[in-house]
């Protein structure tokens, strides 16, 4: 059995990925003088599934929203998310095409690498 987390190959590294984020995620940071996104936003799911993300090839920033709308984005490559040792698969929602997760054990150093290597689109309201 593999360590190593499930992986689709055919998402590309320069894939773009956006991950929905609340408030309580967008933090403070006195080191630029304003806020930045908190490293759990990269946590995984409390099912103990992988953290859920959207293909930005396949769904709009607008449509992973509808509903959501007080939340924030933040992108990020599926290459950036592999650089941390992480794995890239579709896991389809049946009422938004493009979902997926980052898959793989999430320390501290890899959700503050992930949070650091993503640009927030949308601050949260």
């Amino acid at each position: 059995m593999s360590d190593l987390p499930q992986n689709d190959p055919d998402i590309s590294d320069q894939e773009e990925l956006f991950r929905r984020f609340p408030v309580d995620q967008w933090v403070p940071d006195d080191k630029i003088n304003g806020r930045r996104l908190s490293s759990a936003a990269f946590s995984n799911s409390s099912d103990g599934s992988g953290t859920s993300v959207f293909l930005s090839s396949e769904v709009s920033m607008d449509r992973i929203l509808e509903g959501y709308e007080r939340l924030g984005v933040a992108v990020l490559t599926a290459g950036a998310a592999r650089a941390a040792q992480q794995g890239v698969r579709r896991v389809p929602l049946e009422e938004i095409p493009g979902h997926a997760q980052i898959e793989g054990k999430k320390s501290p150093s890899v959700r503050r690498r992930l949070a650091a290597a993503c640009e927030v689109k949308k601050k949260p309201d």
